[in-house]
């Protein structure tokens, strides 16, 4: 059994460089199925993380509502379908794949994003369902999140 190890850096500065490869840099963009949620205000806020060929769009707020939904996106079939609710709603968390599973990690439970969390929680897209897991030791939101081998590193945030 390979066991996940998580990594939290708080950083005030930082600069990444990506280099695109030339078939990408001639890309285009396409307009695909719109998310199931889309009230005239918006939604945003949510955390997104891609899984075994799929997209995972996981809580996120409407207006001063922070949701606990999570919706996986088919780009073969340009379908959305809702999945298992996470047990925590809130919004401004982050969301990475690892050894199959999407964890969904921090964020803030209410409308004005003060109340920030370090919780950790796991869906296993085999069988639909959450697992909590241990709480990040510095709780925040809006940060960026990244997975080298087993270890999962949660950088920056508010």
């Amino acid at each position: 059994m390979r066991r996940l190890i998580f990594c939290t850096c708080m950083l005030s500065v930082f600069v990444v460089t990506i280099l695109v490869p030339a078939a990408f840099a001639q890309g285009t963009w396409s307009v695909k199925a719109p998310l199931p949620l889309a009230p005239p205000g918006g939604y945003g806020n949510f955390a997104m993380a891609s899984l075994d060929g799929k997209v995972y769009v996981a809580g996120g707020q409407i207006g001063v509502t922070m949701l606990s939904v999570l919706f996986a996106y088919d780009p073969a079939t340009d379908t959305w379908t809702a999945k298992s609710p996470m047990p925590t709603a809130r919004g401004g968390a982050a969301a990475v794949a690892a050894n199959g599973l999407l964890y969904v990690i921090g964020g803030c439970t209410d409308a004005g994003c003060g109340g920030f969390v370090g919780t950790v929680e796991v869906y296993d897209p085999i069988t639909d369902t959450w697992t909590p897991k241990a709480s990040m030791p510095t709780p925040r939101r809006a940060f960026g999140v990244g997975v080298i081998g087993s270890v999962i590193y949660a950088v920056g945030g508010l």
